[in-house]
């Protein structure tokens, strides 16, 4: 519990990721393949929170399918929710066509270090650990429930146009809407 505090805290007061902390974490990927966060050669890191099981998450994928095509950024899915298994994390991949790994979090290390609270919401690094953006992809949807035709604000593409090539960065935070992320 003591590291989950200290986890929570350095994330109110720090807008730098430590990728030798998660590396530390000892993750891995659903295909049992260890995840290490540092050398990556891509732009930009991005952590979005999954859980196959959400309608909202369902809907997003395909947004996040094409940045990954439009921008040099590497992606990890995170699934941070107890009681979902391989199978079920590989049948969404496959129905729902990602290329990008997704984390087994179900002890819930990244999620306690980020703070994520619902399923999707995103967090977008640069190579530095500097967190350039976290919250929702875009404001498609405004409440639970509740979404609009098409998104008007597109938050995380804004991050990421903002801040391409660029050394400096603002943090940004929006509230992301979703499924509630079930906490130990």
């Amino acid at each position: 519990m003591l590291m989950f505090l200290f986890c929570f805290l350095f994330r109110l007061f720090s807008t730098t990721a430590d990728f030798e902390a998660i590396n530390n974490m000892g993750l891995t990927t659903y295909q049992e393949e260890r995840v290490w966060i540092s050398d990556f050669e891509s732009q930009f890191l991005l952590f979005i929170f999954i859980d196959p099981n959400c309608p909202i998450t369902q809907k997003y994928i395909p947004k996040i399918n094409s940045l990954t095509e439009k921008y040099d950024l590497l992606v990890y899915g995170v699934q941070p929710n107890l009681g979902i298994y391989y199978d079920e994390v590989m049948k969404f991949k496959d129905d729902y066509d990602f290329k990008f790994p997704v984390i087994n979090d179900s002890i819930q290390k990244l999620t306690y270090y980020f703070n994520a609270s619902v399923t999707p919401e995103v967090f977008l690094l640069d190579k530095s650990g500097t967190l350039i953006y976290s919250g929702a992809i875009d404001n498609w949807f405004f409440d639970l429930g509740r979404y609009r035709k098409s998104a008007t604000v597109h938050y995380l593409r804004d991050a990421l146009d903002s801040n391409y090539g660029s050394l400096f960065s603002i943090n940004n935070n929006t509230k992301a809407i979703g499924c509630l992320i079930q906490r130990k």
